[in-house]
This record gives C-alpha cells, structure tokens and sequence, in this order.
C-alpha cells in the first residue's frame, strides 16, 4: 500500500490473502497420481498423527509477508481432506460426485482445520475465515490438483462439526461458504441437484440442510465468476439473478475465485493480446461489484509459470524459469498487466468503502464501464473506469461537495502501468483514452 519517494505507489494494495491447507499430496509425489508437481501440496498433518508446522514453508513465507505488508483479512481454505482421511487414500477424487472423506473421518478432519486455525492464531495470524470446501459440484477425478466432491448433505455436516471446534476453542474465525464453481449453483436447481441452489439448501429453515443458525457461519455466500462470461448478456443476466436470489435470504455474496480460465468462451469480446484479458478481467469485476453487489474479489491465482500461446490469464506475476519444466532451476518473475487491471480496483477500492450511484453514463452502452465509491466518511470519492472502446471518452462530473477538491488520476493502457498525475481546475471533465482503464479519486478539503 506504499508509495515511493516521488508519490508513487508501489503496488495493488491487496486486503485479502488466500491461504491453501495442503492435503498432503506432495508426500506421496507420483503416488498422488497428480501430474504436475508444482500443484500438489504438503499437508501439515502427518501419518503418525504428529503435526509438522514447518510444511508448506512457501506458502507460510508468503502469508507472514502479507501480514507485515498490511493486508487486513486472511482466509484458510481447504481443497481436499487429508489424504489419511479420504476414502481412496489420494487428495483427489476417482469418480462419482459424493465426498471423498470416510464417514467415519468428518469429526477428525474438523479437528485438522481446528488445529491449523489454533496454530497459526497462536503465531499472532489469525485466520478471519475458514473455507472447508471449493468447488463442491465438480467430480474432481482430473490429475491436476487437489479436490473433493461435496453434496450439500455433506457440507452441511462438515459445517456442523467445524462449527462445533470453534465454539469449543473458542476461536473468533467465520466459515466462508461455499466457493460454488458458478453463479448458477447458488440460485438454480441444476442438473447436479444435490450439489445446486445453495442459497435455498444452507439458509431456509425448511431445508434439511439449514446452516444459518450456526454462531460461525455469517449470511453469506461465495461463488466462483467462472463459465457465465460468454458475453455480456449472459454476465449480466447470471449476476443480478444471484443478487435476487440473495437478497430473498438477505445474504451477503463474495466473488472468492476467477480467472481467465474460459478464452474460448467469449463471443463478444476479442482476446488477443495481455491488455486484452486484463481489461475483460476488469469487465467481470465490475460487473460482479456491480450488479451481484458483491462485497468481495478475489483472483487465481498470484503466481503461475509463463506458458507457451497464453495471454497472461491465470495470474498477476508472471514467472519465467530457467528450465522449462522446472522451476527448481531458478528464474525471474514480471508484473502482468493483470495485475495492473486488478489493481484498479484492489488499490483503490478500499475495504469498508460504500458504492454509490453513478449516472450518466448509460448513452456510452456496455463500452464504457464506471462504478464510484465513497471512502473514509465520505472523505474521499473514487471512481474506476474502463473504456473497452477503440475511441476516448470525456466524462463530465457533477461533483457536489467534492466540486474544486483535489484529483489524483491513474491510469493503464496497453503501454503503461499505474501512470499518476494530479488535477485540481477543472477535475469536473475527464478524456479518458481508448482501450484504457483510470482511476479517478477525489480528495475532500
């Protein structure tokens, strides 16, 4: 959140860090039957019982640099049950969409959460959040990472019994629930019914799956911007239907995983450079902020290996190693535009910051996107703006009590990054450049 000597800043500024509990995949190496070794991961728990508190020393290095960098909320979350308590012995499913955790293991791997969240607030990192399950719908039988089917029968109970260590280690940690592989399965009954209309199955009272009564689960859900991108119509239409759906239970929803994972999927929109998926990364942001109301984002992920014919779509940071296929070898690592887009939003859309109306803009259609925040008791206003058109655009503020104050603009494009000047005449008219984002916060006197 710093700037440098020149006023600067020197980066995104992000408030929340994500941090996985490995199921221990990366002990058993090929035996885990995930191919790539750089996506398994260690487990803290070990065969004999014993814990090793110093696994996953990367993934520890980097949760302790955020806290000493000043991020404001950390999330454990949890792919897979320890492979000590899954039926098939691996961190992975093998078929069949019923959880991969033995009956008889719900109470031990509830204690393992427990366990972890008691050791890392022992450390002085406490965990604000306990995300026990991701992606409950999917088989998870690919050998690409760590995963686990879940029926919302099954969260439910697991739910129950995190709920209960909680309680009993009196821990002030909230569970997030429940990292829905779409939009869709929150509010629709789909073909995986058991899996689906999450909002309906955990918080009406009616449903044998109720879980809203429980002191750690807060009114809310998350779900992952995945799929529903294919134009903008559909964006739109899947986000406020989640939002009705929501709004009917009066819960709060988070966006808690995206990435540009469905290229192929996009009709409306052309991919074909960094700047390109940067800015549609933008334009499901400020959609999901938008429309679903979401009080939360978060990307997929930091860091990932540059890869041949991709545009920078899975990551923030681009690593190039020194050996193809290993990055044991050494290597370098760049900022992408990604980042910069992400930013926009991370740096300066604070935490506790209140969305307001921002009219106007209609006229310019789906082109041009801004949506504006009030900061620090009305103290500060920001507005982010992405015009996905090949032509600039002038905005004219009618500002109010914010009319003469100071403005800082910042803006990226396609040739620069986070590109800063200030403005005080005239801040009520802004051109902003074709395909370009900007940031535009006002200073009250």
């Amino acid at each position: 959140q710093e700037r440098d000597e020149n006023g600067n800043y020197r980066g995104i500024g992000l408030s929340m860090w994500r941090f996985n509990i490995g199921a221990g995949s990366a002990e058993q190496g090929e035996a885990s039957r995930i191919d790539d070794e750089t996506r398994r991961a260690e487990s803290f728990l070990q065969a004999d019982g014993s814990y090793d508190w110093k696994a996953q020393a990367g993934q520890q290095w980097f949760l302790r640099e955020a806290h000493r960098q000043g991020v404001d909320t950390f999330i454990a979350f949890s792919n897979s049950p320890p492979v000590f308590f899954t039926k098939n012995g691996i961190a992975h499913g093998d078929g069949g969409y019923s959880v991969n955790l033995r009956g008889d293991a719900y109470s031990p791997f509830a204690e393992f959460l427990g366990q972890v969240l008691i050791h890392f607030r022992d450390e002085g990192m406490p965990f604000d959040y306990l995300s026990p399950v991701n992606e409950p719908q999917y088989d998870w039988k690919s050998t690409k990472q760590e995963g686990s089917p879940w029926k919302n029968a099954e969260v439910a109970k697991i739910v129950r019994e995190i709920d209960e260590v909680i309680s009993r280690e009196e821990l002030d940690t909230k569970q997030l629930l429940a990292e829905a592989a779409s939009w869709r399965y929150l509010y629709e009954k789909t073909d995986r019914q058991a899996h689906s209309d999450q909002i309906e199955a955990f918080f009406s009272l009616e449903s044998p799956h109720y879980i809203g009564n429980l002191a750690s689960v807060p009114k809310m859900l998350c779900a992952h911007s995945y799929w529903l991108t294919t134009t903008t119509q559909e964006i739109k239409n899947t986000r406020r239907l989640a939002r009705e759906a929501a709004d009917g239970r009066e819960l709060a929803l988070w966006q808690s995983e995206y990435s540009f994972i469905n290229m192929g999927r996009v009709k409306d929109t052309a991919i074909e450079s960094d700047w390109d998926s940067a800015q549609f990364i933008a334009k499901v942001m400020h959609y999901d902020l938008t429309l679903a109301n979401v009080e939360s984002w978060s990307f997929w992920t930091v860091a990932e290996r540059l890869k041949k014919n991709r545009f920078a779509r899975f990551y923030l940071v681009r690593i190039h190693g020194n050996h193809e296929t290993d990055l044991k070898q050494g290597g370098r690592f760049v900022p992408a535009k990604t980042l910069w887009s992400f930013g926009h939003y991370s740096r300066f859309v604070r935490p506790g910051a209140q969305r307001v109306a921002l009219s106007g803009i209609e006229e310019a259609g789906d082109q041009l996107l801004a949506s504006a925040y009030l900061h620090e008791g009305s103290k500060q206003l920001v507005c982010v703006v992405n015009n996905l058109g090949e032509s600039p655009y002038t905005l004219n503020f009618e500002l109010g009590d914010f009319a003469g104050t100071r403005l800082e603009m910042v803006t990226t494009d396609a040739d620069d990054s986070f590109a800063r000047e200030e403005k005080v005449e005239g801040s009520n008219q802004i051109q902003v450049g074709p395909r370009s984002m900007m940031t535009l916060i006002w200073e009250a006197r």
